[in-house]
């Protein structure tokens, strides 16, 4: 083989090295997209559970404020 041929022999096997470099990153970046697309799809519906179970631990105990009285028997115990 002369040495024009080798030349080209090597450039090409360049070019295939970064071709074949190429599609690997083309491939990660696709399937790091799908994860995180698949990440934001469960971020989205942990956050739909959420917000339709509402917070029950705040609901039914039925509270109301305090009467006046209430709230000066309550001064009157902690400035004691």
């Amino acid at each position: 083989m002369d040495a024009e041929s080798q030349r080209v022999l090597e450039y090409l096997t360049e070019v295939e090295e970064g071709a074949e470099d190429v599609l690997a990153t083309k491939q990660q970046i696709v399937d790091l997209d799908t994860k995180r697309n698949q990440n934001r799809e469960a971020l989205n519906a942990l956050k739909t559970e959420m917000s339709d179970s509402g917070h029950p631990e705040l609901r039914g105990y039925n509270l109301s404020p305090l009467s006046t009285e209430e709230i000066k028997a309550m001064n009157s115990i902690l400035k004691r």
